[in-house]
């Protein structure tokens, strides 16, 4: 499950501040102090300056300050707002680099530890939540939408088969 992405920047960190688990801190108290803006600026997109700050607070309490280990899934929680950030600024805006934006955060995600199923199912019920209603659809984003989500379920269908103990209709 875990692909080696970390490890590499582990490395690096290592390289430029020193061997020690300080280091790696360090490089998570960087991470987490630029993933807390993100998390407000998605916060308000769903609601008003004092809810919102409400929210990063308590994200910023319940979050690393608990738990200050440079796990893998802390990245894969700072990759996955940003790319839901890039999302919800590309339902704002229909800029193509957006999507590109969402796309590289899934990808370097998957580079810390594989879960490029949960990320891209995600992504893609939000592009077709997103259009739902509309008629002027191109047909090549209607593909691009559609071919994903059946190889989704394709995939998701095939695990679920393999799970011991009840069939595979009742999941």
């Amino acid at each position: 499950a875990y692909t080696g992405g970390l490890a590499i920047y582990h490395a690096g960190v290592f390289r430029l501040l020193g061997t020690s688990l300080l280091s790696l801190r360090i490089a998570l108290l960087a991470a987490y102090m630029a993933w807390l803006p993100v998390v407000y600026w998605i916060a308000r997109r769903f609601g008003a300056w004092g809810p919102a700050t409400f929210v990063s607070a308590i994200v910023a309490a319940w979050s690393v300050p608990n738990s200050v280990s440079a796990m893998p899934s802390w990245y894969n929680l700072f990759l996955a707002t940003a790319g839901a950030a890039a999302l919800c600024r590309f339902l704002e805006t229909r800029r193509r680099g957006w999507l590109v934006a969402a796309g590289m955060a899934g990808g370097l995600s998957v580079l810390v530890k594989v879960i490029l199923l949960e990320y891209v199912a995600a992504g893609l019920l939000v592009l077709v939540w997103n259009e739902r209603g509309e008629t002027t659809t191109s047909r090549a984003y209607s593909w691009f939408i559609t071919v994903p989500l059946i190889l989704f379920v394709a995939a998701l269908s095939h695990v679920v088969a393999r799970l011991p103990g009840v069939s595979p209709q009742w999941h």
